[in-house]
C-alpha cells in the first residue's frame, strides 16, 4: 500500500513542529518522486486555513488531500509518523501523530486506495498497533497482519 520511499518517520521530540511545517514535512516524498508539485503543499495549507482541519479522521490520525488538479501528477498514499502529535487546532481532539496524505489527480481512480486504506483505518486493533510503528519494517509487518 505505501511504498517504503513514501513512509518517513519524524522524531519531533527536540524541534516543535507546527501542522504547516507538518504538512511540508509529509508532502516532501511525495515532491521527491515527482507524485505532486510543490503547488499542492501550499494548496494543503491553503485549504487547511480555509477549512480547519477538516481530514482528521480519528484521534491521531489525519488523511490530508484536496481535490483533484494540476498540482497532482499520480495517485498514492504516503504515511509520516511524528514522535509526538502536532497540534492542528487549539484543542487536543485535532492533534495528529499519523499524517497519511492522499493524491488523486482525477476523481475516482483512487478508490482502490481508499478502499485499501479504510479497511485499514477502520480496524480497531489496526489503529491501536498503529502506535508501536517507529520504521518501514514496523509498517510492513502491521499491514501484512491485517490484511484481508
Amino acid at each position: 500500500m505505501i511504498t517504503k520511499e513514501l513512509f518517513h518517520y519524524v522524531d519531533n521530540s527536540i524541534h516543535d513542529v507546527d501542522w504547516q511545517d507538518a504538512i511540508r514535512i509529509a508532502s516532501a516524498p511525495l515532491i521527491k518522486h515527482k507524485i505532486v508539485t510543490n503547488d499542492f503543499v501550499d494548496k494543503l495549507i491553503n485549504e487547511t486555513i480555509r477549512l480547519g482541519p477538516y481530514y482528521i479522521l480519528a484521534p491521531y490520525i489525519a488523511l490530508g488531500h484536496i481535490s483533484p488538479d494540476s498540482s497532482i501528477l499520480q495517485n498514492s498514499l504516503s504515511l509520516t509518523i511524528f514522535s509526538k502529535p502536532i497540534p492542528f487546532k487549539d484543542d487536543t481532539n485535532h492533534d495528529v501523530k499519523f499524517l497519511f496524505v492522499l493524491t488523486s489527480f482525477d476523481g475516482n481512480s483512487h478508490m482502490e486506495i481508499m478502499s485499501n486504506f479504510a479497511s485499514l483505518i477502520s480496524n480497531e486493533l489496526f489503529r491501536s498497533n498503529l502506535h508501536k510503528v517507529k520504521n518501514y519494517q514496523d509498517w510492513f509487518i502491521l499491514c501484512s497482519k491485517h490484511k484481508e
